[in-house]
């Protein structure tokens, strides 16, 4: 951690580099000009946001200065056969539900999935030891202060970004970790895959190492075929899911796994921030609460009419999808609205 950086200021510039994320997968190509207005920051923050961003390999720049996201690294996960969106929803929500079951002080080993790399970006204030074959995991915890970071050793596989072979399978193997945290490329009611078999060798090494081996799926790693099996969903003690794992996927793993915990969905930092306001000039605006005097989007004549017709309007957050509900506070011309954010 930087020099005068605090634990909340972190937490608080994580939750935006998120939005920046979000707002560039809903976008597809966006200037930086338009980030910045759209998270009521400066144009230099949001350069030092894209060049933090750009390192961790989720996002780049063109030479037309629009900002995309960075091309998916095939054969790590799912990415490539998921909606971008709803799949980095689900890693969040995975993420924030498997930090809250680990203790201070634990020794935790982390695979080269994206669920583990999405946990370690929210470690950063954690006191925990950490062993890991992925180079991704090493470079969000290395700043870490409270991390204890162990790299496996082995051969680089440049495709997972991550060590393999017997060097890595030795070191682990002569481990014992609390927890290890695994995620799967594809998975069925017959085991869980990856498609490199090398990458699977040391997976199955982690799984053997740990007192707690967890399963970190996301729903769309059940329409996935790969190669390579490296466990049976009984070899889990836990598992943590999105929470669009349907009904059906629950019933396979419920019937395998001692515990299942399914995510709850992380607040949107962007629709979590809205409101409806009327401006000086009378017309009703979607504004954020941390910059009121920027209007985000002027409310149709329906909304208008709807708004005061039944004492709220709607719109869709442009980044999660939530149906975000605004009501009157008050009769006052300058009273603000509150927001209600439920799924749509």
């Amino acid at each position: 951690m930087a020099a005068g950086v605090g634990r909340s200021s972190a937490k608080s510039v994580r939750a935006r580099r998120r939005q920046v994320v979000d707002l560039v997968t809903a976008a597809g190509a966006i200037s930086v000009e338009d980030i910045a207005t759209q998270t009521g920051v400066s144009s230099v923050t949001i350069y030092r946001d894209l060049w933090a961003l750009e390192k961790s390999g989720q996002l780049t720049r063109s030479q037309r200065g629009l900002v995309s996201l960075a091309p998916p690294h095939r054969g790590n996960d799912s990415d490539a056969l998921s909606d971008p969106t709803q799949h980095a929803r689900g890693k969040a929500a995975i993420a924030d539900a498997v930090i809250k079951r680990i203790p201070s002080g634990s020794t935790v080993i982390m695979d080269c999935s994206t669920a583990a790399v999405e946990i370690s970006r929210e470690l950063l204030d954690q006191e925990l030891t950490v062993i890991t074959d992925s180079l991704a995991v090493a470079k969000e915890l290395k700043r870490a202060p409270g991390i204890r970071l162990l790299l496996t050793g082995g051969e680089y596989h440049a495709a997972s970004e991550s060590l393999v072979g017997k060097a890595a399978i030795d070191m682990v193997a002569g481990l014992r970790a609390d927890y290890s945290l695994i995620g799967v490329t594809g998975i069925s009611a017959s085991g869980c895959f990856h498609p490199v078999e090398a990458v699977s060798q040391v997976k199955q090494a982690m799984i053997a190492s740990s007192i707690t081996p967890v399963l970190l799926v996301d729903h769309t790693d059940w329409a996935v075929t790969a190669l390579h099996r490296f466990g049976s969903l009984s070899d889990f003690a836990e598992a943590v899911v999105d929470p669009d794992t349907s009904a059906e996927q629950l019933a396979i793993l419920r019937e395998a796994v001692p515990t299942v915990t399914v995510a709850e969905q992380p607040t949107c930092p962007y629709c979590a921030g809205l409101s409806f306001r009327l401006h000086l000039d009378g017309v009703w605006r979607l504004v954020h609460e941390d910059d009121g005097h920027s209007p985000r989007r002027e409310l149709t004549p329906a909304e208008a009419r709807e708004f005061f017709l039944t004492g709220g309007a709607k719109t869709t957050c442009p980044h999660c999808g939530a149906t975000i509900r605004g009501y009157r506070g008050g009769s006052q011309p300058s009273a603000s609205v509150g927001i209600l954010p439920t799924r749509s």
